[in-house]
């Protein structure tokens, strides 16, 4: 959670420096449904994992510009789905704990549709904090052991953002907007640590370790936000 702090004193820095700079500032905050798709090339294994995400953003775009600056920062709360192995091998999963928490600083272009709708698009590297944490029952005649296991990773990739902008509001709530849109990304380097423990992949790193890894997630989210101008 260390990171994560880190993360949150960033944002409360760069938005405060945002707010003070002479330009239009979306601040947005959404909800959406999380799937994230993972394989290990080199193992032939891989997984599919649902859940749901918070994402913040902010979009600042100077004087009557339509480039700007994005900066994205999304927590997914991931917890069920399967995994598979080779060709014929699946198998649902169940127990699992995962967080994951993306930033994603990246240029931004806003096209314009009338007064009250506007469509940011933003493209840029994404770099994410993963942790998992897995429990496994096992059944004995007199007792019941709980087996957990901790997993962490650093993940580097690219992210992409498009979203719909509307203010629906009279002038004196002009300052509020809906939002809706799609984020996808898409990993190619993960760096692990710690214990995965999978039907079908077990893996144990005393240190970090560079291992081969592409992934692909998708989020569709709704929300609000305000406008700083």
């Amino acid at each position: 959670m260390k990171n994560l702090k880190k993360f949150v004193l960033f944002l409360l820095i760069f938005t405060c420096f945002a707010i003070n700079v002479f330009g239009e500032t979306y601040l947005g905050l959404g909800f959406g449904f999380y799937r994230l798709s993972e394989e290990f090339p080199k193992e032939n294994y891989g997984r599919v994992i649902n859940g749901s995400d918070v994402l913040f953003s902010l979009h600042y775009f100077p004087n009557e510009s339509s480039l700007g600056f994005s900066l994205h920062v999304t927590v997914g709360n991931l917890f069920s789905g399967f995994e598979w192995k080779g060709e014929k091998d699946m198998n649902n999963i169940s127990g699992i704990g995962i967080w994951d928490i993306r930033i994603c600083p990246a240029p931004s272009y806003k096209f314009i549709l009338g007064p009250k709708v506007r469509i940011p698009v933003s493209f840029g590297p994404v770099f994410g904090l993963y942790v998992e944490q897995f429990s496994d029952y096992l059944f004995y005649e007199d007792y019941t052991e709980v087996r957990s296991t901790y997993y962490e990773a650093f993940n580097f990739g690219l992210l992409a953002d498009a979203s719909i902008i509307a203010n629906p509001f009279s002038q004196r709530f002009s300052f509020l907007f809906f939002k809706g849109g799609i984020l996808a990304q898409w990993d190619f380097l993960r760096i692990e640590k710690g214990e995965m423990s999978m039907e079908y992949r077990t893996t144990r790193n005393a240190r970090y370790k560079v291992v081969p890894y592409l992934s692909f997630g998708l989020s569709l989210y709704l929300g609000f936000g305000v406008l700083l101008d």
